[in-house]
C-alpha cells in the first residue's frame, strides 16, 4: 500500500523503494497474437528502471529518462519520460504488426513488431523487470491485456481519470 492513487478513490497506489520491493501475479497467460500493458507512473527520478512486465514477453520501463515498451526482441522508446512528482500514464501495445508506446493517451513512438509470437505465460511483475533495475516511486492501476487496445481505447483509459489539467492537453474539450 502507499499514497492515494490516480483515481482518488479508496484504492491506494503502491510505493516502491527500489531493490527488493515488487508485486507479482503468477500464471498470467501471454497474449499469443496481441498484448497491452497499462500503468500510471510517478517515478521519483529519471533513472533507468522497470515499471511492469510479463516475464519473457512484454515490459514497460524507463531508459535514458524516457518511457519504453518491449515486446519480445523489439523495443520502442517514447519521446517523453516520467515527470517526477506527478502521475503519467504509460501504455505499451503490440497489435501483431507493430509495437507502440502511448503516454497520457497520445502515441509517442512505434516500431515494426518482433518476429514470432508470445507463448505460454508466466509471472507478471510490477516494480521489477529484466530490462532495467528496480522501480523507485509510485505505481497505480497497472493492468495486462492479452489483446491490443485501440488508440481510441487507450485515450479513453486516460480520460477516465487524468491527473489535474492533463485531460485538456490530451483532447480538445468544451468547458461551460
Amino acid at each position: 500500500s502507499g499514497p492515494v492513487g490516480i483515481s482518488g478513490d479508496a484504492d491506494l497506489a503502491r510505493r516502491f523503494w527500489g531493490d527488493g520491493g515488487y508485486g507479482f501475479a503468477n500464471g498470467i497467460s501471454a497474449g499469443s497474437r496481441q498484448s497491452t500493458i497499462v500503468a500510471w507512473v510517478d517515478a521519483d527520478d529519471l533513472r533507468d528502471q522497470s515499471v511492469a512486465g510479463l516475464a519473457g514477453s512484454d515490459e514497460l520501463f524507463v531508459t535514458g529518462g524516457r518511457f519504453a515498451f518491449r515486446h519480445l526482441d523489439r523495443t520502442v522508446v517514447a519521446d517523453v519520460g516520467p515527470t517526477p512528482g506527478a502521475f503519467r500514464q504509460e501504455v505499451g501495445v503490440w497489435d501483431g504488426t507493430t509495437v507502440q508506446i502511448y503516454v497520457d493517451g497520445v502515441l509517442r513512438g512505434a516500431s515494426e513488431a518482433a518476429t514470432g509470437r508470445s507463448s505460454g505465460g508466466g509471472t507478471f511483475y510490477v516494480g521489477f523487470g529484466t530490462r532495467a533495475p528496480w522501480f523507485v516511486g509510485v505505481l497505480d492501476e497497472v493492468a495486462y491485456y492479452d489483446s491490443a487496445l485501440t488508440p481510441e481505447r487507450v485515450l479513453q483509459h486516460f480520460l477516465a481519470d487524468p491527473p489535474p489539467g492533463a485531460a485538456l492537453q490530451a483532447s480538445p474539450r468544451c468547458r461551460v
